[in-house]
């Protein structure tokens, strides 16, 4: 097949950008295993970020966003798709290219990354519902399928009448260790410390910072720690900043701003138990690195939607966003023992890797493409050398 992924802004898959992480590895795994693959990004930048196997351009911006630039509408015609697969929500000029692909008869799909969550929703609602019925549902209505990584629920709340597909987000289970020290001697307050980390961005809406927080210093936890590594959003960390100070908890958590590449990994690395207390989320990468890195988690029912987490064998789950329960669950980790703790760390890497491979998902996404274009199905080979 010949597959077209479109996103829209700078393409850079190493920088913690879910939409970015899945078309870098959904498109690399699509082209080792032998389709025709190109990304299509419009960004001013002409700069781009290779992929194994893959055609990667970026097209410029036009001064009316629902247009396509003459150059992105060539590229279209003579690459000649089979199908072009769109991604996020919430966009005018994949609305603009989703429309052209319905006038030249292209068929296209869409990924949600969801984004159309509820409580999404009520963020700039007058914004949101407008654009919803004039703009972004006609063309999921004309999909050929919608994909959902999350609750296909939402979808269907949202008004989407075509099929949706739910296929999981994926994870590189190939993961170079990287030694603790790394972190642990750049922030050495945490050494010999129990170690609660939490890495994203500083979203207190979104991903329930706040209550972590007070949970955490509500379960009082002296001999523990929680770090929250990730970048400030629209001028959230002195919130949080200041809330840690009223409660008293300066030396117990840390801000550490955002880590990548290898600081990530040690921080993973030192760490005990990963936190993730989110309202709500379509499929969380950052679940699935600290479970592939054999990290216990502690999260909330909207966090881990899917379940990835299970309660007392891989984790901890909190059924409710509350400080009192979540209070409970980091109870529950202090009277833990640490052998308990790496064996639920075990439990949690075999989960990703029975699971959520890209290539299960490649696989996946491959069988639903021809399914919606009509074209027979395909064994593919085992081998998963090429595939991460």
């Amino acid at each position: 097949m010949r597959i077209i992924q479109f996103t829209v802004g700078a393409y850079h898959p190493t920088k913690a950008d879910g939409t970015k992480q899945t078309i870098y590895h959904l498109s690399r795994n699509l082209a080792a295993l032998g389709h025709d693959v190109a990304v299509f990004a419009i960004d001013d930048d002409p700069a781009t970020s290779p992929i194994k196997g893959v055609e990667v351009r970026n097209f410029p911006s036009t001064r009316f966003k629902y247009g396509l630039s003459d150059e992105l509408q060539e590229a279209l015609r003579e690459w000649q798709p089979d199908i072009v697969h769109l991604h996020s929500s919430y966009n005018i000029a994949s609305a603009g290219v989703a429309h052209w692909l319905q006038r030249n008869q292209i068929p296209y799909t869409v990924t949600t990354h969801g984004n159309l969550n509820k409580y999404l929703l009520r963020r700039r609602w007058y914004v949101k519902y407008p654009y919803k019925y004039l703009v972004q549902l006609p063309y999921f209505n004309e999909a050929e399928f919608i994909h959902e990584v999350g609750d296909i629920a939402d979808c269907h709340q949202y008004g989407v009448t075509v099929p949706v597909e739910c296929v999981p987000n994926g994870i590189n289970v190939n993961i170079q260790r990287v030694d603790e020290a790394l972190f642990l001697d750049r922030f050495p307050q945490l050494k010999d410390k129990r170690l609660y980390l939490f890495i994203g961005r500083l979203d207190p809406y979104q991903k329930g910072l706040e209550y972590a927080i007070r949970a955490f210093a509500k379960a009082d936890l002296p001999d523990s720690r929680l770090a929250l590594v990730g970048p400030d959003h629209k001028g959230s960390l002195s919130t949080l900043m200041t809330l840690v100070d009223t409660l008293g908890m300066t030396e117990q958590i840390i801000f550490t701003g955002p880590l990548y590449d290898e600081d990530k990994l040690s921080a993973l690395a030192a760490a005990d138990v990963f936190v993730h207390t989110s309202l709500w989320e379509g499929h969380s990468f950052s679940i699935l690195e600290a479970m592939a890195n054999g990290v216990p988690c502690l999260v909330t029912t909207g966090a881990d939607p899917q379940g990835m987490v299970v309660d007392g064998e891989s984790g901890y789950r909190a059924t409710g966003l509350t400080v009192e329960e979540i209070t409970t669950q980091f109870k529950k980790v202090a009277q833990a023992t640490d052998e308990e703790l790496a064996l639920m760390g075990q439990n949690a890497r075999r989960i990703v890797e029975q699971n959520y491979t890209w290539k299960d998902v490649t696989c996946e996404m491959i069988r639903l493409y021809k399914k919606y274009l009509h074209q027979p199905a395909e064994r593919h080979a085992t081998d998963q050398t090429e595939l991460a």
